[in-house]
This record gives structure tokens, C-alpha cells and sequence, in this order.
């Protein structure tokens, strides 16, 4: 037996040298969704289990689940599912931070699983998360409860304090009733709004904006102080019926140093024979943005 771990020990450090990260990053992913059983047929995983049941049940029926060792609270099953993979599986919003302690501000918070995922993997991280919508804030709230150092704001981030008027979307994503048009409007109620040009005033490793449209005007109130912030991810959203502004918001994160990689969401098979409206909202693409300097690119 001392035999066989010091050769399994030899052969994974032989395996770190000669195989790439990202061939072992896709080892480690399936081979913690999927554990084969004493038969040697794969076996789900009981956290796959909990998000196979999440992906059935009815949407906007609120729930609880026990991942990652915490109970969570669910607001709409399938999309809870869909982010949760994203996020700890994919790791779609994996770093390398360049201290222990990075500042992340998490804008659109949601129920909190990106505050969440970035709190598990870098425990000494300091959070901002911002988000208006009493349902989400109230999940976010229980799921990020006993965070240490994870600030929780009630509000949306805007390009001046005070209170404004927010169509409530619930997990799909509310947004500030001025961006829409009337049409797309749903429940309003008053929320408060803070700047969020004055929380970018020292460095800040990750910045998310999934501010539902507010992200063109809170850009460019930001532009002056986004030179503090390393990596950004966007997304970009027009309202149907409404101007689209997508090159304003690029031209801002070029001037400001970033590089961009994108994800289009939801792209439509036949656009030229009708573009659908999701959320009010006829385009959605996610930016990824970073900055040059000390980036290793990856062969594709």
C-alpha cells in the first residue's frame, strides 16, 4: 500500500509538469461532477443531484438547498442552477488576485452567488455587493450571512445619490424605470441610489456592472476613476424601442486600458426574421475586460 500512494504521488507531480492547466482544470471538473460506483458505471454527484431537481422545478417558486456545506435560498430554481454552474463549476469569473485580499465589487448582486464564489476562494477578500430589489436583497442577505467582510448594500448604483423609481424583475433582473419604455415596464416601487464613482477610489481587483441597462451612464460617470479597477466584466443591455448606446460604452473601457473578450447571450438563430425581447430588453452581451499588462495569452 505505501508503495502504491508513493507511486500515485510521483505520478501526479509528473502529471503537473508535462499535462496543461487546462486539460487538469477539465480533469478536476468532471471529475467532481460524476464519481464512478462500485460497478463502474458514473454516478451523480449529490451536488448534481440538488441542481438537477433546482433545473425542475416550476420558475419564481422559492426554495431552500444545502451546497458548498450552506443552506441557500432559492428564488427561481432553474435560474439559481444555471449561475451556480457558471460560477463554481465553470468559474467563469476566475482570477489570480494580486494580493490576499482583493477588493471586489459585486454590482447586481442578486442572491449573491458571484459575493459567494469569490468569498470561498479568496477568504480574505474584501466584498462590496450592491443590489435594489427587496426579494433578491433579502436571498442575497441569507446566503451571504457570516461573511466576514462582505458588505451588503440595500441600493442601486447609479451616477448620483438619492431615490429612483425600479421596475422589479426579480432574478431575471430589474432596472431603473427612466432606461425603459413604459410598454416594458413592470411592478414599480422607489429604491435608493448610490454613486458608484464614489467607491472606486483605491484599487479594486474585480468590478462587476449586471446593472440592467444603468451601466452606459454609469460608466461614463466612472471614467475618471475606473483607472483604479483591474478587471471588469459588463453587461451590455438595450431596451427595446429605446436608443442603443453599445459603442459609447465600449469607446469608455478602450480609453480606459482594457482589452475585451466577449460572450453573446441568447443569440437569435434567424435575427433578420424578428430579434425576440427578453426582460424588456432586445440585445445582451457580457464583456470581459482586462488589462494588458502582465496577461499570459493562452493558444487557442
Amino acid at each position: 500500500m505505501g508503495r502504491l500512494m508513493k507511486r500515485s504521488s510521483k505520478f501526479r507531480q509528473f502529471a503537473k509538469r508535462v499535462v496543461p492547466p487546462i486539460l487538469l482544470d477539465g480533469v478536476r471538473y468532471w471529475s467532481a461532477r460524476y464519481r464512478l460506483d462500485a460497478s463502474g458505471y458514473e454516478r451523480e454527484t449529490e451536488e448534481e443531484k440538488i441542481l438537477r431537481f433546482l433545473d425542475n422545478c416550476a420558475p419564481h417558486s422559492p426554495t431552500e438547498v444545502i451546497l458548498r456545506d450552506r443552506r441557500l435560498s432559492v428564488l427561481d430554481g432553474p435560474t439559481f442552477a444555471g449561475i451556480y454552474r457558471e460560477q463554481f463549476n465553470q468559474q467563469v469569473f476566475r482570477f489570480e488576485p494580486s494580493s490576499s485580499s482583493p477588493l471586489i465589487i459585486d454590482c447586481g448582486a442578486n442572491v449573491g452567488l458571484v459575493s459567494l464564489y469569490f468569498k470561498l476562494a479568496f477568504p480574505d477578500a474584501r466584498i462590496l455587493a450592491f443590489e435594489p430589489d427587496p426579494s433578491c436583497f433579502s436571498a442575497l442577505s441569507a446566503n451571504c450571512s457570516q461573511l466576514h467582510n462582505v458588505t451588503l448594500h440595500q441600493t442601486a448604483v447609479w451616477t448620483e445619490s438619492g431615490t429612483l423609481s425600479f421596475s422589479r424583475g426579480g432574478v431575471v433582473g430589474g432596472y431603473l424605470s427612466k432606461l425603459a419604455h413604459r410598454d416594458c415596464l413592470l411592478s414599480t416601487i422607489n429604491v435608493s441610489a448610490v454613486r458608484l464613482r464614489d467607491f472606486l477610489v483605491e484599487p479594486v481587483e474585480f468590478l462587476k456592472l449586471d446593472i440592467e441597462g444603468s451601466e452606459f451612464d454609469v460608466l461614463a460617470d466612472c471614467e475618471q476613476n475606473i483607472h483604479h479597477v483591474r478587471r471588469l466584466f459588463v453587461e451590455l443591455h438595450s431596451f427595446s424601442g429605446r436608443p442603443q448606446r453599445i459603442s459609447e460604452a465600449i469607446s469608455i473601457i478602450e480609453r480606459s486600458g482594457f482589452r475585451i473578450h466577449a460572450h453573446g447571450v441568447l443569440p437569435e438563430k434567424r435575427p433578420f426574421l424578428g430579434v425576440p425581447i427578453n426582460n424588456g430588453k432586445d440585445f445582451h452581451l457580457n464583456l470581459f475586460c482586462y488589462r494588458p499588462t502582465g496577461r499570459a495569452c493562452r493558444p487557442g
